[in-house]
């Protein structure tokens, strides 16, 4: 392996992340089609993680290009204070958005097009959590690791 060594995230790992999630997120989608119709707690939990799977593996593709420091990414150390009340904003929004959609339906008479999430949310306390660490976790960190630790950290080479 050839080190190269570079002050921030550049172009070849904006081309490298994004294109792997691209291709995790059309595997996902390509997945779905294989899970049985009549499991929608099974099709909610996987599609409330695919998201964050897929970002999270397209940032670790990114990184793997070359090695160096994820402060370069913009991970810093963070007092756990700021942690717990991150994680408890994730969850009130988590459920924010489902009473949103909820009165959007009442009101509209829409059909709710997040009910296969709904519906794992519904089915029990371990399909409940895994959801929950999926839409609300895991979903938002690989969004963020890949969006803004390299697309932006990549393009502030350029001013802001």
């Amino acid at each position: 392996m050839v080190l190269i060594s570079a002050s921030r995230p550049a172009w070849p790992e904006v081309l490298i992340g994004l294109s792997s999630f691209a291709v995790f997120m059309l595997v996902f989608a390509l997945g779905f089609s294989l899970l049985p119709a009549d499991q929608p707690v099974l099709q909610g939990v996987v599609r409330s993680t695919a998201g964050g799977i897929a970002g999270t593996a397209a940032f670790a593709a990114a990184i793997g290009i070359r090695i160096r420091s994820l402060r370069l990414f913009g991970f810093r150390p963070v007092p756990p204070r700021w942690l717990l009340i991150a994680a408890m904003l994730g969850v009130a929004c988590y459920g924010i958005t489902y009473l949103i959609q909820t009165i959007n339906g009442m009101w509209f008479g829409q059909d709710d097009p997040q009910s296969i999430l709904h519906a794992a949310a519904r089915g029990g306390v371990i399909p409940f959590l895994a959801s929950l660490a999926g839409g609300a976790v895991l979903t938002p960190f690989g969004e963020e690791v890949l969006f803004r630790g390299v697309v932006t950290n990549a393009w502030h080479r350029y001013g802001p």
